[in-house]
């Protein structure tokens, strides 16, 4: 019997985000301890890393839950109240839809084909816009392959790889054909 991809999803992430949330928790106590001692605020790396690399792995949950957060007034490192259970529902979510084969089954109408289309280029093109910002941060600022700035790219890129990884379903929607 396999493991299906919406329990597996959401326990592999769900135990990756729950390291980097420790993680961030830590540094935020060692941030306030050291109070004013930085001037320019935290060091990136490692203090700023655990919050970028939660994003990058869970853009569209962070987007709709850190505004829900901070309706509640829910601010780090409390806000992961909210956002982890966000987290744990877009990776069962996402395990869901590839455990269902949300590609194949019934043909689309033209409406709801035309739909899935306009959305994936829609996807594509804001995810190309953003891929662009980023390398273009990246290549201003970025002179060495291993740097702390290079966090920040991946903060700047995930958006936009997420916008791609969505047109990439929406095509795959549209194209949607019944299994022989």
């Amino acid at each position: 019997m396999t493991m299906r991809l919406r329990w597996l999803l959401p326990l592999a992430f769900g135990a990756a985000d729950a390291a980097l949330i420790l993680w961030d928790i830590h540094n935020v106590r060692v941030i306030e301890s050291v109070g004013m001692g930085w001037d320019t605020g935290a060091p990136l790396w490692p203090y700023q890393t655990p919050e970028t690399l939660l994003f990058a792995l869970n853009t569209p949950a962070y987007l709709i839950g850190v505004p829900l957060a901070r309706v509640l007034g829910l601010y780090v490192p409390w806000h992961y109240l909210v956002l982890s259970p966000f987290f744990l529902c877009w990776w069962f979510l996402a395990g869901h839809a590839l455990d269902s084969g949300f590609w194949k089954g019934e043909t689309l109408n033209w409406r709801w084909r035309g739909l899935a289309i306009a959305c994936a280029v829609t996807l594509s093109v804001i995810g190309a816009l953003g891929l662009r910002d980023a390398s273009a941060w990246w290549i201003q600022h970025c002179r060495r392959v291993l740097t702390s700035a290079n966090i920040i790219t991946l903060r700047l890129s995930a958006p936009g790889l997420w916008c791609l990884v969505f047109a990439t379903a929406a095509v795959m929607l549209a194209r949607r054909r019944q299994d022989i």
